[in-house]
């Protein structure tokens, strides 16, 4: 009898913890949860938000025409106006604003300083993002122009 109300009471326990709701744990300042990170083939048409946008080319060259990079020179926008990417080596960041028209604006863009082998390519994409006013896309593409609507910096969105 004795060890048939320890199975039961452990059947029971079992079926309740299973079954409850877990704790929200957001007391500790350093968790950032789970990483939700999305990847899509493609945005709504106007949308840039929670997309990785591969560089695909800057200043009218083929980003394959510089020297091979550590990662995938990217930028992702996040809706909290918030940018992050990368220009091959260094991690870089910072803020966007979209204003009608599609016009865009980058400020307080900063940047890791590791020694790269070639920084060619981090220079000129991060010297292309000060010079940025406009932007369009079809949801695969992403393109950045200057003030004069010039194609400066072109994107495809990450599969």
């Amino acid at each position: 009898m004795k060890n048939n109300i320890i199975i039961i009471s452990l059947a029971i326990c079992s079926f309740l913890a299973c079954n409850s709701t877990p704790k929200d744990n957001n007391s500790d300042a350093n968790n950032t949860g789970p990483d939700t990170t999305v990847v899509v083939d493609s945005a709504p048409s106007g949308d840039i938000t929670g997309i990785q946008w591969n560089l695909i080319e800057i200043t009218g060259n083929d980003v394959s025409g510089y020297a091979e990079q550590n990662k995938q020179p990217h930028l992702k926008f996040a809706a909290d106006n918030r940018v992050e990417g990368t220009g091959g080596c260094n991690g870089m960041g910072g803020t966007y604003t979209l204003a009608e028209g599609n016009k865009i604006s980058f400020s307080d863009m900063v940047s890791t300083k590791m020694a790269c082998p070639d920084m060619t390519l981090e220079n000129d994409f991060q010297t292309t993002l000060q010079q940025v006013a406009n932007y369009s896309t079809d949801g695969t593409t992403l393109s950045l122009m200057n003030a004069v609507g010039t194609t400066i910096a072109k994107f495809e969105a990450a599969k």
